[in-house]
């Protein structure tokens, strides 16, 4: 590149950066702000943006946003980036406590758990998926948990009101919508072996589908929260373009540690610290929590509500004995899934010509998120098109990561053996999630000092079941890996055994036994960063619940929780497109309980 052509990329560079700079101090409010607000709501996440967006079209509501984190950042918004905004500021960087029944490869027999800390929340982190999960999931909660309201029929409507579908053989099929403010998107340009994983898995049964269509089983190239090569994160598509707004204000960069209540159990505000300086602020009509299933759960606790045994311990002031931080619950993923290759894929690094193409083109390796599913049903569902396990080809591994300075948190000396003799070589893992897992965990709080991270135990593989199901996955995924179509690609299985299964290795590096896989999988756990369920959401008459299907905190009035902690059991999927649609619905249900 010409001296004059990096200048003038630069200036793009430079050009865009103090327009982004000026979109955000037009959205986050700079003055003073009010003592009383109709409407306060914590966290700008995922379901948070949704809910301040659509409470303020009304424009006599007056409503406030306070999110801990900051703003996004050039970088965030590249599709490509993803892996690196994980232990940055960008990230709460929580930690799991040990585990008895998983992680025993992992160092200390635990993992980060990345969760967004901006404005967005996690959707200005994630790998911006786009599935919505199974119709099943949603009547579940019906039958399973008295959630009435909440049935695949109700909420599809809200899926479609927060959709900006931009692929047009897809926005006509009757699943779809165009004219929400989410985008998503079909990547243009991908990889072949991305590509040739869906070709392998259809000759192999898997139909190609709209894996948000009719069907769930089936293969396809995976659509995302993308808009002309950047992302969109909840903030983005629902914040940003109303930061004209007078009604809405916004204060970033501000923790809150408290619920207010009055004498008689009612929600009346919160107090919040910025700028090192504790503040309080009062609602008039309501105080939503949005800050997710960690944030939401602390929150409550910290405010009294929650396990009375649990706060009595603390020496928490007990407002109502709820089962805060019960059920919590994520989709476990498996590292060690890997294989080698003769094909090569894109280099996402950021490069003078990478950042050339996405500032000025709007295309080139920094648009690109790739990620090719496949919707895999265990034996052990009998339903009807309810798979269980998904399988997605990524084009990396732990050891090319681990290379790059990325830490995987395993432990050095399974690194040394699995790993290591393949650290110069071209991969791939395959991602292999259970979608639906029957183990639960639960979120407690360290101390009474809103500034401690909670305990966070997911319990993986507490229930065994989970683990017979994901090793049925694991098996699948080789069985696609090793097909004849992706012979042409010289696809081999590594030929090292992680150690501590070495009595459960058939000795057959094609085949691998069950037993293997599931000595893999408790070694070499991993997150699907897929956690939900601490506020969960149920019949009035569940014992188990937290909110009921209003989404009201049971006992308190002027009290909601309205984000990915109310799911009664996680989404046979992704879970973002699902928080947006809980945003969706949850907020007009506080619009029409106002009237």
């Amino acid at each position: 590149m010409s001296a004059q052509s990096l200048t003038s990329l630069l200036l793009l560079m430079s050009s865009i950066i103090v327009e982004r700079q000026y979109e955000y101090d037009k959205l986050v409010k700079r003055e003073t702000i009010k003592s009383y607000y109709d409407y306060v709501i914590v966290g700008a996440g995922s379901a948070g943006s949704v809910v301040a967006s659509r409470l303020s079209e009304k424009q006599s509501n007056g409503v406030l946003l306070l999110e801990a984190g900051d703003r996004e950042t050039i970088v965030s918004t590249m599709p490509s980036q993803s892996d690196s905004l994980k232990d940055t500021p960008m990230d709460w960087n929580y930690t799991i406590v040990p585990q008895k029944f998983s992680c025993f490869g992992l160092n200390n027999r635990s993992m980060k758990w990345p969760r967004g800390r901006a404005l967005g929340g996690t959707s200005a982190i994630n790998r911006m998926a786009y599935l919505r999960g199974n119709p099943k999931d949603f009547d579940n909660w019906v039958h399973e948990s008295g959630a009435d309201g909440w049935q695949w029929s109700q909420v599809f409507k809200y899926f479609l009101r927060s959709e900006k579908q931009m692929d047009p053989l897809l926005a006509s099929n009757g699943y779809h919508a165009t004219t929400g403010p989410l985008a998503v998107s079909t990547p243009p340009v991908v990889d072949v072996m991305t590509r040739q994983w869906v070709i392998a898995s259809n000759t192999l049964g898997y139909p190609i589908i709209d894996l948000n269509g009719a069907h769930r089983r089936g293969t396809a190239i995976t659509q995302r929260n993308i808009l002309y090569g950047r992302r969109q994160s909840s903030a983005e598509a629902y914040l940003l373009t109303n930061c004209w707004r007078k009604n809405l204000h916004i204060l970033a960069n501000t923790l809150v540690t408290k619920v207010l209540f009055n004498d008689k159990k009612q929600a009346i505000g919160v107090e919040f610290t910025k700028n090192g300086i504790k503040q309080q602020v009062y609602a008039k009509k309501e105080v939503i929590l949005s800050a997710g299933v960690i944030g939401s759960a602390q929150l409550l606790l910290l405010s009294g509500v929650g396990p009375k045994k649990h706060l009595q311990d603390l020496n928490i002031p007990i407002i109502a004995n709820l089962p805060v931080g019960h059920n919590l619950h994520d989709q476990p993923r498996v590292y060690g899934i890997q294989f080698l290759t003769n094909s090569t894929f894109t280099n996402q690094a950021i490069t003078i010509e990478s950042l050339t193409n996405y500032f000025i083109n709007g295309s080139g390796p920094l648009t690109q998120s790739e990620y090719s599913t496949t919707i895999y049903q265990s034996s052990y569902v009998h339903q009807t098109d309810w798979p269980d396990v998904q399988l997605g080809l990524i084009p990396s591994s732990p050891a090319t990561r681990r290379t790059s300075g990325q830490s995987t948190g395993i432990r050095d000396d399974i690194w040394d053996v699995f790993y290591k003799p393949y650290t110069n070589k071209t991969q791939f893992s395959i991602s292999v999630i259970l979608l639906r897992p029957k183990s639960r965990g639960s979120l407690r709080l360290k101390s009474s000092n809103p500034s401690d991270k909670p305990l966070l135990d997911p319990n993986y593989f507490a229930d065994s079941q989970d683990l017979y199901t994901i090793a049925e996955g694991m098996q699948e995924a080789y069985r696609i890996a090793l097909s004849p179509s992706m012979a042409p690609f010289d696809v081999k299985p590594y030929q090292t055994i992680v150690p501590g299964c070495e009595s459960d290795h058939n000795g057959n590096f094609m085949r691998p036994s069950l037993d293997y896989f599931r000595c893999l999988a408790r070694s070499l756990t991993s997150s699907a960063a897929h956690m939900v369920g601490t506020c969960k959401m149920g019949a009035i008459s569940d014992s188990s619940a937290v909110v009921d299907p209003k989404l009201r905190v049971k006992g308190i009035s002027n009290l909601r929780v309205i984000d990915g902690s109310i799911m009664p059991s996680v989404v046979s999927a992704n879970t973002h497109a699902a928080i947006v649609m809980i945003g969706e619905y949850g907020a007009e249900i506080v619009l029409k309980s106002s009237k």
